[in-house]
């Protein structure tokens, strides 16, 4: 399953947020967005999952163009998982993963045994099985954030968009969430998350895109295009680059911590 985005372009009453915005997502990686606030990240997001269709260019799903299809069947092609989400009522784990499966059923139907084996094997990939019938609004973020993720697996869709899955998150939960997002990917999604810790990119993407004033400033592998220049250019600070394990892992540190070590 691909994602493709071709020269798009999106306005707010004449003001450009998009602006000749191409890349493409395959199957089995995860294609990290970065860039800072108001960029248009969130903007690219709702273009890709059909919720603002106004904008010029072309944007597809395995070369079928996302204009042309009906919410339920977008529904059944890409996910969509939150930063965070807080139910109105006290929804246990397994009921708030059956919600996904609603992309599947027809208007007012309810979970069948069939839905239940979904939403069960969704928690299973994910390792938090044992948790199904916990209280949802009652779970660390991390469990929450996972929780949500499970969600988008039971819509069976083969494409993740993650708005910035890890924001709020504290260190632990941040790495635990991570992990699974890769783990998804040797399973056969195509995963699109944007984040703001450049980290996270050189830790985990297969593919970056830098957004600058709703353009792309660089976009490839993270070795290749993740450097202390791209970074001062994008949030106006100065870092250096460091390389560890003959060059398998690189981090960012920033230069006024070394000058005061």
């Amino acid at each position: 399953m691909s994602i493709s985005v071709e020269h798009l372009n999106f306005s707010y009453c004449d003001r450009p947020v998009l602006e000749d915005v191409s890349f493409r997502a395959v199957c089995g990686e995860v294609v990290c967005i970065i860039g800072p606030n108001g960029v248009g990240k969130s903007t690219l997001f709702r273009c890709i999952l059909g919720i603002i269709n106004n904008y010029s260019g072309i944007a597809k799903i395995n070369e079928i163009e996302i204009k042309t299809l009906k919410p339920k069947q977008l529904a059944r092609l890409i996910a969509y998982i939150p930063q965070s989400h807080t139910p109105a009522f006290h929804y246990s784990v397994l009921d708030m993963t059956l919600m996904g499966t609603t992309a599947q059923m027809s208007a007012f139907a309810t979970p069948r045994k069939q839905e239940i084996i979904v939403a069960e094997e969704a928690l299973k990939i994910l390792d938090i099985y044992h948790l199904r019938d916990r209280d949802f609004t009652k779970m660390s973020g991390g469990e929450r954030q996972l929780v949500l993720i499970a969600r988008a697996l039971a819509q069976q869709a083969k494409v993740l968009i993650m708005d910035e899955p890890t924001a709020n998150l504290d260190y632990g939960n941040q790495i635990r969430v991570l992990e699974q997002v890769k783990h998804l990917t040797s399973k056969g999604y195509t995963i699109i998350q944007s984040t703001h810790q450049p980290e996270q990119a050189l830790y985990y993407a297969d593919y970056v895109i830098a957004l600058k004033d709703g353009r792309v400033y660089a976009a490839g592998k993270p070795h290749d295009v993740m450097d202390e220049e791209l970074i001062f250019n994008l949030y106006g600070v100065r870092v250096k680059i460091q390389s560890l394990f003959d060059d398998k892992i690189r981090m960012c540190i920033p230069e006024d911590v070394l000058l005061h070590r």
